[in-house]
């Protein structure tokens, strides 16, 4: 869920509070970066036209061990 606010979007200075839930769905290149599609869906009255409902993500995970992986520290087995 996020919370947006927009400060002074008119001429009197009234603010626009808008909340939202974002469902995503996505895909992973080999552990190294993840691609998501999300889409808005608005749980308050209020909505904010300048943000669109469409999302997308890129992340990069980033781990120092990744390319060595023979060296990595690995989990103890109970």
């Amino acid at each position: 869920m996020t919370y947006f606010f927009d400060r002074n979007y008119n001429d009197a200075g009234h603010d626009r509070k808008s909340l939202v839930f974002t469902p995503k769905v996505g895909l992973t290149i080999l552990g190294f970066a993840d691609f998501f599609y999300g889409y808005q869906i608005p749980l308050s009255d209020v909505e904010i036209t300048t943000i669109y409902r469409n999302r997308f993500s890129l992340v990069f995970n980033l781990n120092r061990d990744y390319f060595n992986l023979k060296e990595a520290p690995r989990r103890k087995s109970k």
